[in-house]
């Protein structure tokens, strides 16, 4: 990897650390490793091995292809996206599994109907 882009990686996760509010301390914790590993880490001392990067993408429920991303305005809007959709879908999905099966089914039922729907008013709306 070479330095630019150890750099930008570096800048990305402390970016992340900030806006979730966790420590260095925290986040070395949360990966197995010491502070002061993770803090050059994060400064860009230290070149971020392949399962730190997995295990970051997991702590701040991101794509591992976001912390790569070397466009800071890009990784910021990734991030912000990806935020709120995670946020809704893990609702999504914490509210689907207290559901019964059958009522899991018949959600899934719906949905299925409801995609048909849009597609033919999508269909409709393009012979107009």
């Amino acid at each position: 990897m070479d330095m630019k882009m150890q750099e930008r990686i570096a800048e990305n996760i402390g970016y992340l650390r900030k806006i979730c509010a966790y420590s260095r301390e925290e986040v070395a914790k949360y990966l197995h490793v010491s502070r002061m590993s993770y803090t050059r880490c994060e400064t860009g001392q230290e070149v971020i091995s392949a399962n730190i990067l997995v295990a970051l993408a997991e702590l701040y429920h991101l794509r591992t292809s976001v912390l790569l991303e070397p466009d800071k305005k890009e990784f910021i809007k990734q991030v912000t996206l990806q935020r709120m959709g995670g946020e809704m879908m893990n609702e999504l999905t914490d509210t689907f599994f207290r559901l019964s099966p059958f009522a899991q089914g018949c959600l899934l039922e719906r949905a299925s109907m409801l995609l048909s729907l849009e597609r033919e008013k999508q269909e409709e709306e393009k012979r107009k």
